[in-house]
């Protein structure tokens, strides 16, 4: 999972959480795992299994296969990541062509993970700063929902 760029940037923590809501799914040879034009919501790993991936351009064309995943060469290839981002259609079909085991992770789990992550580390920030240090756990807390992020360029006047 970490060499997904969706968690390179996770630190051991964020990863433990990921690790932990992972649901583990034995699949059967034959299962569509996505089904191009669904709503996708979930990411996964393949542990065990090949799994081919088909498109279909349009209605009246068979789907053509454009790749497989498996774990050959000791790598767990993870797929349907995007969903965990952005509510699109999936762009594929994949269909496991062996009997495998595949882990995956949902979107709102996902979320959950960022959102906690980027709360520890701006109540982190925030007891830094000295004349915050005499505020309650829910004082900060209060001030962290009233916070909003803004991006200035090198350069820019701020006030």
């Amino acid at each position: 999972v970490k060499a997904n760029f969706l968690f390179q940037h996770l630190n051991e923590y964020q990863s433990k959480l990921v690790y932990d809501v992972m649901q583990r799914h034995e699949v059967c040879a034959g299962r569509v795992i996505i089904r191009q034009g669904d709503e996708g919501d979930r990411f996964y790993v393949v542990d065990e299994g090949e799994y081919t991936v088909t498109i279909q351009h349009s209605a009246h064309e068979s789907p053509v296969e454009v790749f497989k995943y498996s774990t050959a060469g000791g790598t767990n290839p993870c797929f349907g990541e995007l969903a965990l981002m952005y509510s699109k259609p999936r762009a594929a079909t994949i269909i496991a062509d062996t009997d495998g085991i595949l882990w995956s992770m949902d979107r709102r789990s996902f979320r959950s993970i960022i959102m906690k992550s980027s709360s520890a580390s701006l109540t982190k920030i925030l007891r830094s700063v000295e004349v915050l240090n005499s505020l309650s756990v829910g004082q900060l807390q209060r001030l962290q929902d009233l916070l909003s992020e803004e991006t200035f360029s090198a350069g820019e006047v701020i006030l």
